[in-house]
């Protein structure tokens, strides 16, 4: 779903669906590496589609808080 929003175009879909799987995801503490470094990459493209720096820099911040990556 993801993919699909991406490669057409729907950037504002996508990043929804993104953020969306994210916090379902790390919820229920079932993350798999590869899932979660596709979702990130894919919600940052689309963010940079949309000119949305803030959010950028929001993701880059929670990562950083949630996942104590430096």
């Amino acid at each position: 779903m993801i993919l699909t929003a991406v490669r057409s175009g729907q950037y504002e879909s996508a990043a929804r669906n993104c953020n969306q799987y994210l916090m379902h995801a790390c919820s229920l503490g079932q993350v798999e590496a590869v899932e979660f470094e596709f979702v990130i990459i894919s919600f940052v493209q689309s963010l940079i589609k949309l000119h949305n720096s803030m959010a950028i820099h929001g993701i880059s911040v929670w990562l950083k808080n949630t996942h104590q990556i430096d």
